[in-house]
């Protein structure tokens, strides 16, 4: 309960289920493989590892790192299950087979079509350091929300780097002191704790070497962190509920919850401020900007042409047009190259809400 209560007033959930991705749906079938895997390492049988199978398969079709669900699944099987090495082998590479046919049929698919199974090919694109850092900015965001988005003082990296330190040098110490003594003989009880905490080792690590190797678009903000940030939460709240009852000083007790209550109170505050905001000025293409008829009037009148803009998709928003991307310092060189190319370039697209005093006029250089 106390997950379900710190997801829901997180602001990357609601950034999440605001807008129109497959994000929210991946975090979905992440969980219900989680979940029925370890239901099945819990001996209710073969139907939850099909059904955990059948979401990582649905997971993996949904994003290309879906492939880290499948991973996840099958060293939870093998490490975590019952009986002889030969068994658990037997049912992780079951799993495996079922949860990766469909991702394996589909990327052969494209491989046959076009000229690439993924449209990715390996190559050293970006600094291993970099997104390693970007990472670790991202988590300490999950402790203060925005501080991997605003910076405020010039240490505040370095600062937010040693609160995850600390952070997770406090969750191993309860963990040790207090879990790991009552795993002896009974595993079940830290089943799902470690399934997720698995998931969560092995998404992360999946985005990093994507990023570093394979797509160096992959950002490590927290849209992508998000099925992570659930995993997590989930496994920090079922630690903490079995150091609750582990640790019979009243102090500790009260110290733990008052930093459960800080840290829901600021989440909870930055959640409301993020909803009231996406209430009054939407979001993306349903905020005011892009409903002044001035917006529509102003690209409508674009001739036919090949268009660039450093906002392409506004651009296909209001006109159904395709547009090409183009940063502010190729605009000059696109218009010198080819006199029949119409640049589009939003300065403020914000001006043109109504309640702009100068709406409509200063938003669009074309």
């Amino acid at each position: 309960m106390v997950a379900a209560f710190v997801i829901a007033l997180s602001v990357d959930m609601l950034l999440l289920n605001t807008a129109i991705w497959s994000d929210a749906q991946f975090v979905l079938l992440s969980v219900v493989c989680l979940l029925s895997v370890t239901a099945y390492l819990q001996g209710r049988g073969y139907r939850y590892l099909t059904l955990g199978a059948v979401a990582a398969a649905l997971a993996w079709l949904g994003r290309y790192v879906g492939g880290a669900v499948v991973v996840a699944g099958a060293l939870a099987i093998l490490l975590l299950g019952e009986g002889r090495f030969r068994r658990r082998l037997t049912d992780t590479l079951l799993f495996g087979v079922i949860a990766s046919a469909p991702g394996v049929v589909w990327m052969t698919r494209n491989a046959i079509v076009g000229d690439s199974a993924t449209n990715r090919h390996l190559g050293l694109l970006a600094a291993l350091r970099d997104n390693v850092g970007a990472l670790v900015q991202t988590i300490a965001s999950w402790l203060l929300p925005g501080t991997n988005r605003i910076k405020v003082f010039a240490a505040q990296d370095v600062l937010m780097t040693a609160c995850v330190v600390l952070a997770t040098g406090v969750f191993l110490y309860a963990a040790f002191r207090w879990v790991r003594p009552l795993i002896s003989g009974r595993l079940a009880l830290v089943q799902i704790p470690i399934v997720f905490l698995l998931f969560a080792i092995v998404y992360m690590a999946s985005l990093v070497v994507g990023a570093s190797f394979f797509d160096a678009g992959i950002p490590m903000d927290n849209r992508i962190l998000a099925p992570a940030y659930v995993a997590v939460v989930i496994v920090i709240a079922y630690v903490a509920q079995i150091v609750w009852q582990s640790v019979p000083s009243h102090p500790a007790r009260i110290g733990g919850m008052a930093l459960i209550v800080a840290f829901l109170v600021v989440n909870g505050t930055v959640s409301v401020g993020t909803a009231a905001h996406f209430r009054r000025e939407g979001r993306g293409f349903t905020g005011p900007a892009w409903q002044y008829p001035v917006l529509r009037k102003t690209l409508a009148a674009i001739p036919a042409a090949l268009v660039y803009s450093n906002h392409p998709a506004g651009v296909e928003f209001a006109l159904g047009r395709r547009a090409m991307a183009v940063s502010p310092d190729a605009l000059a060189g696109a218009v010198a190259g080819d006199g029949r190319v119409i640049l589009v370039y939003f300065d403020n697209p914000r001006a043109y809400a109504p309640q702009h005093p100068n709406a409509g006029k200063e938003a669009l250089s074309t």
